[in-house]
Protein backbone atom coordinates (compact mmCIF):
# COMPACT_ATOMS: atom_id res chain seq x y z
CA UNK A 1 0.00 0.00 0.00
CA UNK A 2 0.89 3.34 -0.90
CA UNK A 3 2.18 5.39 2.52
CA UNK A 4 2.45 8.67 0.83
CA UNK A 5 0.41 11.36 -0.57
CA UNK A 6 2.31 13.11 -3.81
CA UNK A 7 0.50 16.31 -4.60
CA UNK A 8 2.63 18.11 -7.28
CA UNK A 9 1.41 20.51 -10.02
CA UNK A 10 -0.36 23.49 -9.30
CA UNK A 11 -3.52 22.61 -11.42
CA UNK A 12 -3.57 19.16 -9.68
CA UNK A 13 -3.53 20.69 -6.54
CA UNK A 14 -5.80 23.56 -7.10
CA UNK A 15 -8.22 20.97 -8.20
CA UNK A 16 -7.50 18.60 -5.27
CA UNK A 17 -8.19 21.38 -3.25
CA UNK A 18 -11.55 22.58 -4.93
CA UNK A 19 -12.71 18.54 -4.50
CA UNK A 20 -11.93 19.11 -0.72
CA UNK A 21 -13.84 22.21 -0.51
CA UNK A 22 -16.82 20.65 -2.96
CA UNK A 23 -17.31 17.70 -0.33
CA UNK A 24 -17.31 20.36 2.94
CA UNK A 25 -19.75 22.51 1.23
CA UNK A 26 -22.16 20.26 0.76
CA UNK A 27 -21.74 18.18 3.86
CA UNK A 28 -22.36 22.24 5.71
CA UNK A 29 -25.50 22.65 3.36
CA UNK A 30 -26.86 19.23 4.23
CA UNK A 31 -26.44 19.60 7.65
CA UNK A 32 -27.50 23.35 7.59
CA UNK A 33 -31.02 22.02 5.36
CA UNK A 34 -31.30 18.93 8.13
CA UNK A 35 -31.41 21.45 10.87
CA UNK A 36 -33.53 23.87 9.20
CA UNK A 37 -30.49 26.76 9.57
CA UNK A 38 -30.99 28.26 5.99
CA UNK A 39 -29.49 32.00 5.59
CA UNK A 40 -31.17 32.99 2.49
CA UNK A 41 -32.65 31.07 -0.38
CA UNK A 42 -31.69 28.34 -2.20
CA UNK A 43 -29.78 30.51 -4.98
CA UNK A 44 -27.71 32.49 -1.98
CA UNK A 45 -26.58 29.17 -0.64
CA UNK A 46 -25.89 27.77 -4.22
CA UNK A 47 -23.82 30.96 -5.01
CA UNK A 48 -21.98 30.94 -1.57
CA UNK A 49 -20.80 27.38 -1.94
CA UNK A 50 -19.83 27.88 -5.39
CA UNK A 51 -17.51 30.50 -4.03
CA UNK A 52 -16.24 28.65 -1.12
CA UNK A 53 -15.30 26.16 -3.94
CA UNK A 54 -13.14 28.36 -6.02
CA UNK A 55 -11.86 30.51 -3.01
CA UNK A 56 -10.68 27.10 -1.81
CA UNK A 57 -9.31 25.71 -5.17
CA UNK A 58 -7.21 29.06 -5.47
CA UNK A 59 -5.24 29.17 -2.01
CA UNK A 60 -4.81 25.35 -1.76
CA UNK A 61 -1.80 25.74 -3.33
CA UNK A 62 -0.24 28.25 -1.05
CA UNK A 63 -1.56 26.68 1.82
CA UNK A 64 0.36 23.15 0.23
CA UNK A 65 3.03 25.06 -1.06
CA UNK A 66 3.68 26.50 2.50
CA UNK A 67 3.14 23.41 4.09
CA UNK A 68 5.97 22.20 2.34
CA UNK A 69 8.28 24.62 2.92
CA UNK A 70 7.71 24.13 6.83
CA UNK A 71 8.06 20.27 6.22
CA UNK A 72 11.10 20.88 4.13
CA UNK A 73 12.48 23.17 7.23
CA UNK A 74 12.29 20.37 10.13
CA UNK A 75 13.21 17.67 7.89
CA UNK A 76 16.03 15.52 10.11
CA UNK A 77 18.15 14.22 7.12
CA UNK A 78 18.52 15.53 3.43
CA UNK A 79 16.41 13.01 1.98
CA UNK A 80 13.61 14.29 4.06
CA UNK A 81 14.07 17.79 3.03
CA UNK A 82 13.80 16.70 -0.31
CA UNK A 83 11.20 15.07 -0.24
CA UNK A 84 9.25 17.47 1.25
CA UNK A 85 10.21 19.65 -1.02
CA UNK A 86 9.01 17.54 -3.90
CA UNK A 87 5.55 17.20 -2.80
CA UNK A 88 6.19 13.80 -1.27
CA UNK A 89 4.55 13.76 2.30
CA UNK A 90 4.80 10.36 4.32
Amino acid sequence: MQGRLIVRGRLFTMGFSAVVGLVSGLILFALRAWLGRWSGALGSELWTLFLSVVATGLVGPLVFGLCRRVDGRFARTQRERDAALEGLIP
